[in-house]
């Protein structure tokens, strides 16, 4: 099982979010959300980070006030096949298809205009579920047969 957390990057906007965590098996589809105050134009981000590396940009697209379809553009061997990005009057969602332990870490969006600002995240974390151990007893059993003379 996975658990997910999000967090919002606001690049010359305003971006309301919390922190979020969501928990997914491996296979299952994960949706990630982003509210945006983007009134005209601009660019939206996913980007994710794992534990001690820098941030890596996943997915951008341009955002138009009359929502003309625009194309995402991936980045870092990131497909659309795996991860999915959309986008909406607004808020912006990147969904993860059939998460994998390696979709494990920090992802979070933003919004550019004119300079950039960060927020919360989502993380990923893969849940470890441990089986029970098994025992194994080993018992001794000393018998001592002791027979009378006749």
């Amino acid at each position: 099982m996975f658990r997910i957390s999000a967090a919002a990057l606001m690049l010359f906007g305003m971006v309301m979010f919390t922190i979020a965590s969501i928990q997914a098996h491996p296979g299952q589809n994960v949706t990630m959300w982003c509210p945006h105050n983007i009134h005209v134009s601009g660019y939206l981000y996913w980007f994710k980070q794992t534990d001690g590396a820098v941030p890596i940009t996943i997915v951008y697209m341009i955002y138009t006030e009359s929502l003309q379809e625009a194309k995402p553009n991936y980045f870092n061997n990131f497909t659309k096949d795996h991860m999915v990005m959309d986008q909406f009057s607004q808020s912006t969602s990147l969904t993860i298809k059939q998460v994998k332990i390696s979709d494990s870490g920090f992802y979070f969006c933003g919004v550019t205009g004119y300079n950039m600002k960060f927020g919360n995240g989502t993380k990923l974390q893969r849940k470890i579920t441990q089986e029970p151990q098994k025992r194994v007893c080993y018992f001794t059993f000393n018998i001592k047969i002791k027979t009378a003379g006749v």
